[in-house]
């Protein structure tokens, strides 16, 4: 977060979020698009010694507008003018076991907080949450409610 991100005095993390997909993505979302941003959680990275929000983009409901080619393209081009801190995008679908596949098989590529971050954006996603805690661990206690 900068200074940029602060609103009457407070600081917005919607700002911040916009600002950040639009630095590293080129993705410039309109006013009535900002409601798509869900920040779920803050954590503290004790090995960085960062604070980070967690959250997610829900873009779907805008069709066309931000499908992963134009994404890709906005990436590849000067528009993410900070696309050179993301070295490759790669675009999955936002399914626990799929998300789960992808970090659980590249744990050591990963930053650190990388499955707590999708344990926690996924369970803010998903009502089920069940369905979320086996796809990281097909051993674990499957009586987790749902509430």
């Amino acid at each position: 977060m900068i200074d940029k991100d602060i609103v009457n005095g407070k600081l917005n993390p919607i700002v911040a979020a916009s600002r950040a997909l639009s630095e590293e993505f080129g993705i410039n979302l309109d006013n009535e698009e900002l409601s798509s941003i869900k920040i779920v959680s803050c954590i503290f990275n004790c090995d960085y010694h960062e604070w980070n929000l967690v959250g997610y983009v829900d873009l779907r409901r805008f069709g066309k507008k931000y499908i992963s080619s134009v994404i890709f393209d906005y990436n590849s081009t000067a528009k993410a003018h900070d696309s050179w801190e993301v070295n490759e995008l790669m675009f999955l679908d936002f399914e626990p076991k799929v998300i789960a596949g992808y970090l659980l098989s590249h744990e050591n590529e990963v930053v650190n907080y990388s499955k707590v971050t999708a344990i926690f954006t996924l369970l803010s996603a998903y009502e089920n949450r069940t369905e979320v805690a086996k796809a990281f661990d097909a051993d674990i206690d499957l009586t987790i409610s749902d509430s």
